[in-house]
């Protein structure tokens, strides 16, 4: 465990997202509404990662991210780890992945998509270098970076 990490408290029992790029991590947090949350949650930001460079974490006591959470973590954080913590010790560890299909508090860039008005639904995909997920928009089919999708608001 790295330095940074032992800077934010041990959960006993609950979850741990790590491995998450930072570049999207606010953009996760708002799409959790962990504002509503009413469990303990720690986060942590520009934490140092082998894999990534840096990373942000995400920690939750005494609870779990429902099955949409996890797909809207996946869009924004392909490849991040959802780990469930009972008694101190990983009980299991899940690569995440972006589902088929993610409805979510995203709507459509384009401003011209019947879906402005309504919570849109995106299919993953990667990019044509396959470095980076990127979102085909369901009604309209255009792709768009992740950086382009705004939150539904309303």
């Amino acid at each position: 465990m790295a330095n940074e990490e032992k800077q934010i408290k041990m959960i006993m029992n609950g979850v741990v997202i790590d491995h998450i790029p930072n570049e999207h991590f606010l953009k996760i947090l708002q799409l959790l509404r962990l504002d509503k949350i009413k469990n303990p949650v720690a986060v942590g930001f520009n934490l140092t990662s082998n894999r990534l460079g840096t990373k942000a974490i995400i920690k939750m006591d005494n609870g779990y991210f429902t099955p949409q959470q996890k797909a809207n973590i996946a869009l924004f954080a392909h490849g991040a780890t959802y780990n469930i913590i009972e008694g101190g010790e990983v009980v299991s560890k899940e690569v995440l992945t972006p589902t088929e299909e993610v409805n979510s508090r995203l709507i459509c860039p384009n401003s011209r998509c019947v879906s402005r008005v309504y919570k849109s639904t995106f299919i993953p995909c990667l990019n044509d270098d396959g470095s980076k997920v990127e979102a085909i928009c369901k009604y309209c089919e255009l792709q768009f970076s992740l950086a382009d999708l705004k939150e539904f608001v309303k």
